[in-house]
Formats: structure tokens, C-alpha cells, sequence
């Protein structure tokens, strides 16, 4: 069992290697707290450290909780399917 444990992982990478997809967006995971904050509290180095450390993951889970949602429901595409906008 322990040798084909990465079958699966294997096996979606070979089936989309040679998609071309357009469209996918902007990653905003990085910098999403930093784009959409004032600059005072940019300035701010203790609320930057929070925002970067802990707002930051939290609004791109939430993010992509909503996006695997949307996802979920699209009979379409696989359920796994990790390039939607």
C-alpha cells in the first residue's frame, strides 16, 4: 500500500499537464490584507505583522473555502479542481 500512496497526486498531475488555461487571475494570497488596508495602518508595524501573519491567511481561506464551494457544485469539472477564478 505504501508504494502507490502518491498514485492519485501522480495521476491528476499527468492529466493536466498539457492544459492551457487563461483567465486564472491574480494571486492575491500574499498580499491581499496589504492591497486593501489604509496606508496608516501599513505604516503600522505591529498591526502589519498581524495583518500578514494572521488576517491575511484567514481572508485567503475563506477565500478559497468559497471558491471550493462554487466548485463543488459545478458538475463540469473535477471536485479537486484547484484552477477556478
Amino acid at each position: 500500500m505504501s508504494v502507490y500512496r502518491n498514485y492519485e497526486h501522480i495521476k491528476k498531475n499527468v492529466e493536466h499537464i498539457n492544459d492551457d488555461i487563461k483567465n486564472v487571475g491574480y494571486d492575491y494570497r500574499n498580499t491581499i490584507m496589504q492591497i486593501n488596508s489604509g496606508e496608516y495602518l501599513i505604516n503600522n508595524k505591529k498591526i502589519l505583522v498581524f495583518m500578514k501573519y494572521f488576517l491575511n491567511p484567514y481572508i485567503c481561506n475563506l477565500i478559497s473555502r468559497v471558491k471550493f464551494i462554487r466548485n463543488y457544485y459545478n458538475f463540469a469539472v473535477p471536485k479537486d479542481y484547484e484552477n477556478i477564478n
